[in-house]
Parts: C-alpha cells; sequence; structure tokens
C-alpha cells in the first residue's frame, strides 16, 4: 500500500514515504512505516510524522541527528518544501536536502541544458540555478531600464539573454538532455523522487 492525498500541499512528505515504502532497500528501515500505512484507510499527520522521525534517527545518517529538529523540519514537508534546481541537474544544497540524504533517498529532475549540442549557451546558464536565474533576469531588466551600474555588467546581459532562451524551451521544466541524464543515473528497480513543476512525485 500507498500513501495518496486529496489536495495539493503534502507531495513531498508523499513522495518521500511512498520511496520508503516501495523501495525493496529500504523495506526492513522502513517495516514500522508499512504497519502504519496497512492499519486503514487513512493516517494522521501527526503519525506520519513520528514514524519518519523514528526511521529516520534510526537510519546510518541518523546516529547524530536532534529529534526535536526533525520533528520541526518533517512536517514542513506538508505545507511544501522549497528545493532550489540547477540547470545542470543538481539541487541547491541546503537543510531540506539534508531530509532526503537522511532516509538515503534520491531527489532528481531532468531540467538540465544541453552541453553537447549547445556547449556555448551550457556554459551561460548551467553555472545557474533557477532562483540565481530569477536574479539575472532581474538584474538585467534593471540595466537595461533603469541603466543600473553593476561590475559585470556585459556578462549579466549575455547570461540574461542565454537564461530566457532556454526557459522558454523548457517551460515543462523538464528537456530532452534531461531525460537522457535520469536514464543515465537511476538505476534499474530503484527508487526515486521525480521534482517537476515544484511537485514530487
Amino acid at each position: 500500500r500507498i500513501l495518496l492525498q486529496n489536495d495539493n500541499g503534502p507531495c513531498a512528505l508523499v513522495a518521500l514515504a511512498n520511496v520508503l515504502l516501495l523501495s525493496p532497500r529500504h523495506q526492513r528501515s522502513a517495516l514500522e512505516l508499512t504497519n502504519l500505512v496497512n492499519k486503514g484507510n487513512s493516517i494522521t499527520l501527526s503519525d506520519l510524522v513520528t514514524v519518519l522521525a523514528n526511521i529516520g534517527i534510526q537510519t546510518q545518517n541518523g546516529a547524530n541527528t536532534d529529534i526535536n529538529q526533525l520533528l520541526h523540519i518533517l512536517p514542513q514537508l506538508h505545507t511544501g518544501l522549497n528545493v532550489n534546481p540547477l540547470f545542470n541537474g543538481a539541487f541547491e544544497d541546503g537543510v531540506e536536502m539534508a531530509i532526503f540524504r537522511l532516509y538515503n533517498v534520491s531527489l532528481v529532475h531532468g531540467w538540465i541544458i544541453d552541453g553537447d549540442n549547445d556547449p556555448i549557451a551550457h556554459d551561460h546558464v548551467s553555472k545557474y540555478s533557477y532562483e540565481d536565474a530569477q536574479r539575472i533576469l532581474v538584474q538585467s531588466y534593471d540595466i537595461k531600464r533603469d541603466g543600473l551600474q553593476v561590475e559585470n555588467k556585459d556578462a549579466i546581459l549575455e547570461d540574461a539573454n542565454y537564461i530566457k532562451s532556454f526557459l522558454a524551451r523548457s517551460a515543462t521544466q523538464l528537456t530532452e538532455y534531461g531525460l537522457i541524464h535520469l536514464k543515465e543515473v537511476l538505476v534499474e528497480k530503484s527508487f526515486a523522487i521525480l521534482f517537476r513543476n515544484d511537485h514530487f512525485s
């Protein structure tokens, strides 16, 4: 059995729990979660968070984890999780990413610029995360509109043009190159969480 949701919101929490439930490599450590899910047709957020916290502190990475901090962070997955994808296939590191590392669950995305077919655009875009790209676009706008004076104005304007083009071509937050990347990094019969369009699947 897996968890489902009726409304938008806890997709990161549901995705994390479902990887633990489905993945054979987590079967032993997720026994308490399996028992909770098998009890009935619905479970409470507090029960789910408590069980996930118990699993988290028992993992190899969880030996030094502060249980109070974990109980504070896990419910945040219910209201949504802010992760920042980089256009090279990685994510900006932070507390959010530490949660997935704690449970040894991979978080992946396919919003990646093609370095093979367009190396010049790749050089201008792949170094940015989504949030950094937004800042560059705003700076570029301010330079053009208000004459904002910044140290590396020409580089910002050039990068902004490549970023705009990339974002226009990849509005679905998935690229053909990204799909090829995912096929390379995902091991057959393994489980991971896919991040796309601010949703965790």
